[in-house]
């Protein structure tokens, strides 16, 4: 009974893993392509001879770079903590389903 509990707490674990990753992978899809939206129409739409222009330019892609560094860091820190819950319910398995993988 409570090794069956047990695999019902790892099944469960590994969807919500499965599920999580699927909607942080979409999200950041999205984000993606929304910010070359972004910064395609205002490339469309800026008169770069004019220095006001070429300013914001210049802050939009910094803050842009700025934040596609936070989110690959971020990414990273996911992924390690996804890691150690993997681990974790690996060591919950009983040594025969382990013996098997």
């Amino acid at each position: 009974m409570q090794t069956q509990m047990k695999s019902e707490a790892v099944a469960e674990t590994l969807q919500r893993i499965e599920s999580t990753e699927r909607r942080s992978r979409a999200a950041l899809l999205a984000a993606t392509v929304l910010e070359g939206m972004f910064l395609a129409s205002f490339l469309w739409l800026a008169d770069l001879k004019d220095r006001t222009h070429l300013l914001l330019l210049l802050s939009a892609a910094s803050m842009l770079t700025l934040g596609a560094l936070w989110g690959v860091a971020l990414v990273g820190i996911v992924n390690r903590h996804t890691l150690r819950v993997m681990r974790a319910v690996e060591l919950l398995r009983p040594e025969s389903d382990r013996a098997t993988r």
